[in-house]
């Protein structure tokens, strides 16, 4: 297949050729995408960056995406697309907005895979787990403040990882600043990690400017050890995307991400909002059985806030693991109840004239409803019970006061 046609495929993607994906532990994906099982992960300690973009696995995810083919590991974009998701998958987001250039792929890549010419143009680098919440669908290996938990709660004879869990490779980063158009900041929490910080003061020593800068963030921080983001660092960058980590508000987001403020978020949120008009600025709730049934409130605290308007998404992103808290392992009778709540809003948001995220709610409803068995959703509801009165324990929480609305769901589970 010559590259026009490739590329025009309904298979190819860009990320392997121009981005560099790694988790706290060292491992390298094409993408943050990827199946985490795939021949195409690999590990960068003791190695180089051009070695890891380069490994067996890497050079073969090319060959398939130049021959029109879908790589294995790149199933959930292609289930995204074919499902006609309201949003793009993330395999359609690279092509369009870090395409690579065709220079690279007809001169510098290999008959078996090669990459000889490295531009990194988007680069989502996880330094470390450092973090100060403990999302409850989150886990020690990418938050330090879950390891205390985890510790007291671990059943095996050793455990598994560290607390902090890190990998240097800030130093091999810096070539690559002078190709690199978006950079994306997340967690961990990113803004606790020191080489933000020295990402940030080296574009800006080298006029980079004009370089997007990504964050997923819970917001809890806008001040680094005696710099301000706001006036220190983001309103010297022209092109700045926020999204923060709000999955409800009050108790519920406190519960969710245990150790949040809300009134502190809240506060940081506006100030960015009022202080950096030029940051697109927007919240970005983590779906999943703990906030599914208030999310409708919530969206109408957004727009009541003017943290929303008519044109304004609402992002939907999934719990996928772990399995007791994904939407799609509710029982049948509760989903009829939360799709009923979340017509009722859809009916009021279309009054309203808020289409974009008319989109996001049907997109919950419909990737809520994808079949499981009921044998594994009797499993799963299980399993959220008793990890709901684990957590009260371990971490000195209070479902029942925080999170009520849960009541009705698990009564439900007692009586099946």
């Amino acid at each position: 297949m010559n590259l026009k046609k490739a590329k025009q495929s309904k298979s190819f993607c860009s990320a392997p050729w121009i981005h560099l994906h790694m988790v706290p532990d060292g491992y390298i994906f094409p993408c943050c995408f990827v199946d985490w099982t795939s021949d195409a992960v690999d590990n960068i300690r003791g190695k180089t960056i051009k070695e890891v973009l380069n490994s067996d696995g890497m050079k073969k995810i090319r060959l398939q995406f130049l021959k029109g083919e879908r790589p294995e590991a790149c199933w959930k974009c292609y289930d995204h697309e074919d499902a006609n998701r309201p949003y793009q998958s993330m395999r359609l987001w690279f092509n369009q907005t870090v395409p690579v250039p065709d220079d690279t792929v007809e001169n510098y890549t290999d008959a078996d895979g090669t990459l000889h010419k490295i531009d990194l143009k988007y680069l989502d680098i996880r330094f470390s787990n450092i973090c100060n919440f403990k999302c409850r669908m989150c886990g020690h290996d990418l938050s330090t403040a879950w390891y205390s938990e985890t510790k007291k709660e671990f059943r095996g004879d050793k455990f598994p990882k560290p607390k902090t869990i890190y990998t240097d490779i800030y130093d091999q980063l810096i070539p690559y600043f002078d190709s690199v158009e978006e950079i994306y900041f997340a967690g961990g929490e990113p803004l606790l990690y020191p080489e933000h910080y020295k990402i940030l003061d080296h574009l800006l020593a080298n006029g980079r400017t004009d370089v997007k800068l990504k964050y997923n963030t819970n917001l809890s921080i806008i001040k680094y050890k005696g710099k301000d983001l706001i006036n220190d660092y983001w309103k010297k960058f022209s092109n700045i995307s926020i999204g923060v980590s709000i999955d409800g508000k009050d108790d519920v987001i406190e519960y969710i991400r245990t150790n949040a403020k809300w009134n502190v978020i809240v506060n940081n949120y506006e100030r960015i909002q009022h202080e950096a008009t030029h940051i697109h600025l927007f919240a970005s709730p983590t779906i999943g059985i703990l906030n599914l049934k208030t999310l409708p409130e919530f969206h109408n605290w957004l727009i009541e806030r003017l943290w929303v308007g008519p044109l304004s998404p609402f992002p939907t992103n999934f719990v996928a693991h772990p399995l007791f808290q994904s939407i799609r392992y509710l029982p049948e009778w509760y989903k009829e109840k939360i799709t009923k709540i979340f017509t009722d809003h859809i009916e009021t948001l279309k009054n309203r004239n808020f289409i974009e995220a008319i989109k996001g709610f049907q997109g919950i409803i419909d990737y809520m409803q994808v079949q499981t068995t009921e044998e594994e959703s009797k499993k799963q509801m299980k399993i959220l019970k008793r990890r709901l009165d684990e957590w009260d324990s371990s971490a000195n929480l209070n479902w029942k006061k925080s999170i009520p609305y849960l009541q009705e769901l698990v009564s439900g589970i007692n009586n099946k």
